[in-house]
């Protein structure tokens, strides 16, 4: 069996694509710079929480 592997033909790999555009990081990270009052765990919960339900919103 080994011997027919060095006669079978070599597979050639797969063309990778972007599966997103490229981007910069000034591009991604434009909301980082934040320069207001340090928010609790619980405010960034609450807000994650609201936003959801607001994205979620069936009525």
């Amino acid at each position: 069996m080994a011997e027919n592997a060095d006669k079978a033909p070599k597979a050639k790999p797969a063309k990778s694509e972007r599966l997103f555009p490229v981007t910069r990081p000034e591009d991604v990270f434009g909301s980082l710079p934040y320069d207001g009052p340090t928010k609790s765990i619980e405010e960034m919960d609450a807000a994650v929480l609201e936003e959801a339900k607001r994205r979620h919103d069936r009525s």
